[in-house]
């Protein structure tokens, strides 16, 4: 009987150990990315970014295509720097310019060749987006990326902006220099940041914001992470726990936990930077270059592994669960032309009676036309169809058709051309 006592307990503790939470390499991302740079969802579309350009999973990273259709290749392959949401829209930072895919990445456009290429960082701030570029600073665009102007006062004419990042009411900027700045007027002005120490070419900072809080990264040198508790007028470090050589490549923030992408693997916080916690069980040591949530899951792309990913509930047990997304509205929108300059024709795949309201929407949320599809008749196939001529005042620009009905909302960005 002591016998069997001692190989049960055994065998107990073999299976938790084997049980352990540990990373999971997201399949077919080894062989064909090796190492990926750049991770973000878009509703349930995953993207990824290395070297040979951009990849799309449609089932929760199970399987992977690329989608690169109207990016150019340069010597050595695709240069992306960043992807980013905006809308129901993707937009790609190249170094051939900005570029806008409104159908999850089947095609992409360049959106508008003011901004002098390459562009390497994008930030929405309410109504402005900014664009930082390698070698002419900030632009700023008002309509949706149709024009733009360049922000620079404070910067030096040719900076290299890496990142762009805003906290409450302030906007951070890191450039490849190791410069950071700050500005409190949506980018008008900028002024460099004290407390963050310059370490030389090659090194910027990397930031995220959590419940107060705001974190900086830095990249090379000798990895610190600061934190400011007034949004970046006065800095501490907060490294204790992380080796003295982790470089700091990402920060990802969900829920009260601060997750850092290192090139020591990935660590984690709960209590904003006081001790870190390194979680890379199944890593196989790795260094992160890009952390992304999405689907409940924490992924990480690595120097060499492909993607990782976690399940969010491994890292505490207190995490609030997302509440479930309601269904969407069974209509569904399709337009064309897209992008288009006088009129766009819209279909949408079901009933008239399916949506209430169809209107078209700005940037900031306000609705500039409503459509009705009980005056402009039906399509060839049997299925509704509207037409859509803006008005002689209507800005060129990104635009949402929206249908709202009882049980959701659907949505489609357009892109108007002037």
């Amino acid at each position: 009987m002591k016998n069997l006592y001692l190989f049960l307990t055994c065998m107990f503790f073999i299976i938790t150990v084997d049980c352990h939470a540990q990373w999971e390499l997201v399949n077919s991302f080894k062989n064909s990315l090796g190492y990926v740079d750049c991770f973000i969802q878009h509703d349930s579309t995953l993207f990824a970014v290395n070297y040979n350009g951009i990849y799309r999973s449609i089932d929760n990273g199970k399987t992977w295509d690329s989608v690169n259709s109207g990016i150019p290749s340069g010597q050595f392959g695709f240069s992306i720097f960043t992807l980013f949401i905006t809308g129901d829209s993707v937009l790609a930072c190249t170094d051939t310019g900005l570029y806008v895919s409104t159908n999850d990445g089947d095609y992409w456009l360049l959106l508008n060749d003011s901004i002098i290429h390459p562009t390497t960082a994008l930030l929405r701030y309410k109504s402005i987006l900014l664009a930082g570029t390698a070698d002419s600073g900030v632009y700023s665009s008002t309509d949706n990326g149709a024009s733009w102007i360049q922000k620079d006062t404070g910067l030096y004419s040719d900076i290299h902006v890496e990142t762009l990042f805003n906290a409450d009411t302030a906007l951070f900027l890191s450039s490849v220099y190791g410069e950071s700045y700050r500005s409190t007027d949506m980018g008008a002005h900028w002024s460099q940041i004290e407390g963050l120490p310059i370490k030389g070419a090659g090194f910027y900072y990397t930031f995220a914001y959590n419940v107060g809080e705001l974190f900086a990264g830095s990249m090379y040198g000798d990895g610190d992470v600061y934190v400011s508790s007034n949004l970046g007028q006065s800095w501490d470090t907060t490294n204790n726990n992380l080796p003295l050589d982790s470089w700091v490549n990402s920060i990802a923030v969900y829920d009260t936990i601060v997750f850092l992408g290192t090139s020591n693997g990935v660590f984690m916080t709960t209590n904003n930077g006081s001790n870190w916690i390194a979680e890379n069980e199944g890593n196989d040591s790795s260094g992160i270059l890009a952390l992304g949530i999405g689907g409940g899951y924490l992924y990480a792309g690595t120097t060499g592994n492909g993607l990782l990913r976690r399940p969010l509930t491994d890292f505490t047990t207190g995490i609030t669960e997302q509440q479930p997304v309601a269904p969407p509205l069974s209509l569904q929108i399709t337009n064309y032309p897209n992008p288009f300059s006088s009129s766009t024709h819209i279909v949408l795949s079901s009933t008239v009676q399916s949506a209430e309201r169809v209107s078209v929407v700005d940037v900031l949320g306000r609705e500039i036309a409503v459509l009705s599809p009980s005056l402009q008749g039906i399509g060839s196939n049997g299925t509704p169809e509207l037409q859509w001529s803006p008005d002689v005042g209507v800005s060129a620009g990104m635009y949402w058709i929206v249908a709202r009905g009882k049980s959701g909302v659907a949505s489609r960005a357009v892109m108007l051309l002037k």
